[in-house]
């Protein structure tokens, strides 16, 4: 085989990756971060112009002749232009179905590649096409296309597998003697590995670059290329198809049946196949909890898997009605897994927690191991690798276990017996042997591939020694095919065993440490916070920094101030040699879906490690500029749930909320602060904030100022990356720049009574908000028993005279957000919630209701607002002075005391609970709720409810805080343990809260959001007590308020011992 077109190809596209940071700017390729992509920093698109440019430079140095390369190299080129503009300027999809349309054109016209046979896929013989080869070759070409251009959503993911399906094909095609197809695969797997490097910032962060709309889609259409060529007789020739069809349907499987079954789940909701989602492979793994490396290895194991088997089968030579009936039954399994994955999620992670007790139990005797014994398994297990992955390659290659016997017999049998003999000094001078198996990380998995490529070139060049000797004259020499299959599958075998070995390791050893006498602080995070932060500890006195702890490429392993900077692989060991007994979390760069879990995995591994953890607040560590020991604040209570993030479809809620102006009334509410933060983040055009508080007006319009500054400092980023760009072209870039400025939204901060009907009037005539928010301030039980009037005025007839304003004003949507959903019922606050919520479902039923709460009988009028309503339970932000309680406990060193040990609290933080508001906000364009009334029916105000998740104990919490402090439990299973837990028992008013039940709850299409049925009374029915309740409110008449609400709510039940304090000091004067 020549190898410089291989080493032609390989230059070629490494001299555009490397020039991309530099190209790109010119060219106007840079993908920015927005809401729906979480990357830093602008990144060059460029990666499929590389692979292009790399793989025909190699293709016309390996041919000498130019006209077979005419066709394909036009289509491709098509194909790739059309996706770079796509990433310029977003094509629509019949522009790109037109440029498609005619590169297939070419295809079957220019180069007569068609696909006129599918093969035997029913054991009914060969289904030949006819006339409908060229749509069906339109339909499979743009299918593959499409199909590895929706699935790269994880770096390195569309190209490896391109590269997985290039190879095998590649492989097949070299075998069947097909020159140019073989070529082809061989140099566009070349081009693609110098992209892979710099897409994984393997090297460096400031080289990486991203495929693009354009290389997806032209890595689709030479992979559906290569694939119809290969599959088809050859035209004009007597050369027979290289391999089956369905063989081809293997070697794709994963993008392939991955989006069929999104396209197939889109078209039965009603929605276009075309929209982008999060319900892709990729999105599920890393909803599991995994990183995007994890995904990514996940996924391309799978691929491997199912091309091997593709592979297998064809050597074999399986009947291609079996391989096409297991493909099918492999796709309609992954659907519906894919139909029900929430379930089979919760059933993985449920399976999972229930193993783990079972596997640290199998792994006790296998770590009391000496270090001898375990090499010794080591070197057991890497021969074994050896030997079975050499026999699994011959019969790859040759399809029968007889060939493959015939190898280990007679004077070739040495060359395979031998192997391990040369595998081990190798696998010894990489290290392999001296690697503790469960620090195993990234280096080590780097020593592997670097050992077994080694390896592999020396056997290699054993064997030509040994075909050299004379010894096997007249033998069948080893094909190069094995041989590379061999060192594949070697190199999976021994890599993939070691971290199989690592996690299970885990398992056992990854809550050890050793405890320390001295204040010793290691920080997570060598960012300029952990930068910071080391400067201030310095120059505080104290404390001995002893190191960093940072995943990021381009600081792991070197030395900043002097300390080294080592990966988070190597946490619990570096902690344990170096005796440290508190850590400091400088994590600024954990934000996002991905950093939350990344962060959750983070603190789980410190649980038990006898180290205090705190950490440096984010909107500080971004905005202050310097930050100091007095900076350090205690772990966030949401980071001691360690729950996984909220999903949420970033797109639809970006087309809810971008552009519109919306009003957020109780603005200053725990719930309305976080609805506000959220909301700035999809760039609404105007966001008025309406409280009654001014100083919590205050600081919540500073912090959205704070938050407006840093997306300001974003935008101006990318400017500054354009540089070159504007300086050329300052009339358009710079302006097409400064829009970007301009999309910031505006707030304006509003300050009046919730309860100034005329107020909010004004300001909605003003500004007319397509969106009101109503922010319901959560309540205290017991002071809302004991201020009874003030709870019904502040809550009921606030929410009614809301609504009343948006439906006067035709407001199109109001949303009220009702809190306190877990109260006991029987409580005062449970009773008016539930009468709250029923007035504003009896408002919003009424097509053409209008009601003044000072004038007589309702009038009519038209309505155009849509009401609905959304119910939640606590706060996590609400239980912060339980928090500060067992804090100053722990700070104590006495008991923790707590009422009971199964007394369980139902948390819903601020920032989940805006996030599943905007989900609902998207949810009410499918969902409806109809009643039947007296005249026939009534559309009533769709009512949803948060899922609280997973219920907390109060002691588990307890415990986590014990351990996050860098102290122990003390209880049976810990008696020399730190601190104790004594329960005191439940008090009358500690009552157990209620969850919240699913028996009048429908789904929806978001799994952490549930549409009520609603408990609905018609206004007929409703107005006059209402009427009656709010004068007695207005007369400050408590048994009056009590009989009502007993009336409308039948589980209230006044509690005689609590009582309004107003109420009861007027009753005791006139006794």
């Amino acid at each position: 085989m020549q190898i410089t077109p291989v080493l032609f190809s390989l230059f070629c596209a490494a001299v555009v990756v490397f020039s991309a940071r530099y190209l790109a700017p010119i060219l106007g390729l840079l993908d920015h971060p927005s809401v729906r992509k979480q990357h830093v920093g602008s990144v060059p698109l460029m990666g499929g112009i590389a692979l292009f440019i790399g793989a025909w430079m190699g293709l016309l140095v390996a041919f000498d002749s130019i006209e077979l390369l005419i066709a394909p190299f036009s289509a491709s080129l098509m194909v790739l232009l059309v996706g770079v503009v796509d990433d310029r300027i977003e094509l629509r999809v019949w522009s790109r179905f037109l440029v498609e349309l005619v590169a297939v054109s070419i295809m079957v016209v220019g180069a007569e590649i068609a696909l006129t046979n599918l093969g035997d896929l029913f054991g009914w013989g060969n289904i030949q096409l006819g006339w409908f080869a060229f749509p069906f070759t339109l339909i499979a070409v743009i299918g593959a296309i499409n199909a590895l251009n929706m699935v790269d959503g994880v770096d390195g993911l569309a190209g490896s597998l391109s590269l997985i399906a290039l190879i095998s094909m590649g492989l097949l095609a070299w075998q069947g003697g097909r020159a140019l197809e073989a070529w082809t695969a061989l140099l566009f797997s070349v081009s693609i590995i110098p992209y892979l490097l710099c897409n994984l910032s393997v090297c460096g962060r400031k080289r990486r670059i991203f495929l693009g709309d354009g290389g997806s889609m032209v890595l689709g259409f030479v992979i559906a290329w290569l694939a119809i060529a290969l599959s088809q007789p050859e035209v004009g020739t007597a050369r027979q198809a290289v391999f089956a069809p369905v063989t081809a349907l293997w070697l794709f499987a994963v993008p392939l049946v991955d989006t069929v079954a999104i396209m197939v789940r889109r078209l039965i909701k009603g929605q276009s196949p075309f929209l982008p989602d999060r319900d892709h492979l990729h999105h599920i793994v890393l909803r599991m909890g995994y990183r995007d490396r994890h995904a990514l290895l996940f996924i391309i194991l799978a691929a491997l898997v199912l091309a091997g088997a593709g592979l297998w089968m064809e050597f074999a030579g399986v009947a291609e009605s079996l391989r096409f009936m297991l493909f099918l039954g492999f796709a309609l399994l992954y659907m519906v897994l894919l139909q029900y994955i929430w379930r089979v999620i919760r059933g993985v992670r449920t399976a999972v927690r229930s193993m783990r007790y079972v596997v640290w139990k199998l792994l006790l005797p296998l770590a009391s191991l000496s270090r001898l014994t375990k090499q010794g398994v080591l070197f057991v297990a890497d021969g074994t690798s050896v030997y079975l992955s050499l026999a699994i390659a011959l019969q790859l290659h040759y399809g029968e276990w007889d060939t493959v016997a015939r190898f280990f017999e007679g004077p070739l049998s040495l060359g395979l017996w031998t192997a391990p003999l040369l595998a081990f000094p190798v696998f010894g001078w990489f290290g392999l042997y001296r690697s503790i198996i469960r620090y195993f990380g990234s280096r080590a998995l780097w020593s592997v591939t670097g050992s077994v490529m080694l390896y592999g070139l020396l056997y290699a060049a054993g064997w030509l020694l040994f075909s050299s000797s004379g010894v096997a004259d007249g033998q069948v020499l080893l094909p190069g095919t094995v041989l590379l299959l061999h060192v594949l599958m070697l190199l999976l075998m021994i890599g993939g065993a070691r971290m199989v070995a690592r996690k299970l390791l885990q398992l056992q050893w990854g809550g050890l440490g050793l405890e320390s006498a001295q204040r010793r602080v290691l920080i997570i995070g060598a960012g300029d916070a952990g930068c910071q932060l080391a400067s201030g500890l310095h120059q505080a006195g104290g404390y001995q920094l002893v190191g960093f702890v940072d995943d990021n490429r381009d600081r792991e392993g070197r030395l900043l101030s002097g300390l080294p900077v080592i990966a988070s692989s190597a946490l619990e060991q570096f902690i344990d040699q170096h005796e440290v007994t508190d850590v400091l979390l400088a994590t600024e760069e954990l934000d996002g879906i991905n950093g939350q879990l990344e962060r959750n995995q983070l603190l789980q591994r410190l649980r038990g490690l006898q180290v205090r953890v705190r950490e440096v607040p984010q909107i500080e560590a971004l905005v202050s500029g310097k930050i100091g020991l007095e900076d350090v604040k205690e772990l966030n209570v949401a980071d001691l749930l360690q729950r996984q993030p909220v999903w949420l479809d970033v797109v639809q809620v970006e087309q809810q909320v971008s552009g519109k102006t919306m009003l957020v009334c109780g603005a200053g509410s725990l719930v309305g602060q976080s609805l506000c933060q959220e909301i700035i983040n999809y760039r609404p055009k105007l966001l008025l904030l309406y409280e009654q508080d001014d100083k919590a007006l205050n600081q919540l319009h500073q912090l959205l100022l704070l938050k407006l500054k840093r997306l300001e400092q974003a935008y101006l980023q990318q400017v500054g990356e354009q540089d070159q760009l504007i300086n050329a072209h300052s009339s358009s870039a710079g302006k097409s720049a400064m829009r970007g400025v301009r999309l910031l939204p505006r707030i304006v901060p509003l300050l009046g009574s919730l309860r100034d009907q005329q107020r909010v009037t004004e300001i909605v005539t003003t500004w007319r908000p397509q969106i009101l928010f109503y922010a319901e301030e959560s309540h205290d039980e017991l002071l809302m028993e004991q201020n009874l009037v003030e709870g019904v005025k502040g809550s009921l007839l606030t929410s009614w005279s809301l609504a009343q304003v948006a439906i006067e004003q035709a407001v199109p949507r109001f949303i009220m957000v009702s809190t306190d959903r877990t109260a006991v019922p029987g409580q005062a606050i449970s009773a008016i919630k539930q009468v709250t919520d029923r007035v504003v479902q009896s408002l919003g039923s009424h097509s053409e209701l209008r009601f003044d709460p000072q004038s007589e009988p309702s009038s009519r009028t038209h309505r155009k607002t849509q009401l609905s309503i959304v119910q939640m339970g606590h706060l996590l932000e609400r239980s912060s002075p339980l928090i500060t309680r067992l804090r100053n406990q722990i700070s104590r060193g006495g008991a923790i005391t707590l009422p009971d040990p199964e007394q369980l609290r139902y948390f819903l933080t601020g920032h989940e609970a805006a996030q599943l508001i905007l989900g609902a906000l998207v949810l009410l364009d499918e969902t409806t709720t109809e009643v039947k009334t007296n005249g026939g029916g009534a559309n009533v105000p769709v009512t949803f409810v948060l899922d609280m998740g997973e219920p907390v104990k109060i002691v588990e919490l307890a415990r986590r805080m014990v351990e996050l402090s860098g102290l122990r439990v003390k209880d049976e299973r810990s008696p020399e343990g730190d601190i104790e837990i004594e329960f005191t028992g439940l008090r009358s008013e500690q009552r157990f809260e209620k969850p919240i039940t699913d028996d009048q709850a429908r789904a929806t299409s978001h799994p952490q959001i549930m549409q009520l049925l609603p408990d609905y009374l018609p206004w007929e029915s409703l107005e006059s007590q209402l009427r009656t309740l709010q004068i007695a409110a207005e007369n400050g008449d408590v048994e009056m308020i009590r009989a009502l609400l007993s009336q409308l709510v039948e589980e209230y039940q006044p509690d005689e011992r609590v009582a309004d304090w107003v109420y009861r000091e007027q009753m005791s004067r006139k006794k």
